[in-house]
């Protein structure tokens, strides 16, 4: 995975250039096996979800989470934007006053900081994407929110 961000120079055409820098140049993940890890591990067995970081670089940070039916993750901000793509299932997501429910192949982005909760409608998995930087703070509220 080679994330390109656009430059332009006056007089110039637009050029790629990196935008950061991953511990690998190409990260590949299968999805439904790593789903089935979290599915059978301990910690979705004793909870309502379970989650798992697929890429944690220093500007973009992959989890995938499962959640069971009902299953809730409490009203939290991320400290960075975010994108929620349901994968499978249902999910209900409260959002700026607002509740908007997803399907799979359903897809939203939201800016950093916003208060949002989730709840699954039936077994969901969801694939979370983090952008920007990733500081001390966001570690630590993300580790507690997933």
């Amino acid at each position: 995975m080679v994330l390109m961000a656009p430059t332009e120079q006056p007089g110039e055409k637009t050029v790629e250039r990196f935008a950061a820098k991953f511990s690998a140049p190409i990260i590949e993940l299968d999805l439904p096996h790593e789903l089935g890890e979290i599915r059978s591990g301990d910690a979705y067995r004793g909870a309502d979800h379970a989650a798992k970081t697929l890429v944690n670089e220093t500007e973009l940070r992959v989890v995938l989470i499962a959640l069971r039916p009902q299953g809730r993750l409490q009203e939290h901000r991320a400290h960075a934007p975010v994108v929620l793509h349901v994968l499978e299932g249902h999910l209900r997501l409260g959002i700026d006053k607002r509740t908007l429910e997803l399907a799979p192949g359903g897809l939203v982005a939201m800016d950093a900081d916003l208060p949002h909760d989730l709840e699954a409608l039936d077994e969901c998995a969801v694939l979370l994407i983090i952008g920007g930087k990733h500081g001390r703070r966001a570690r630590n509220h993300d580790a507690k929110d997933a």
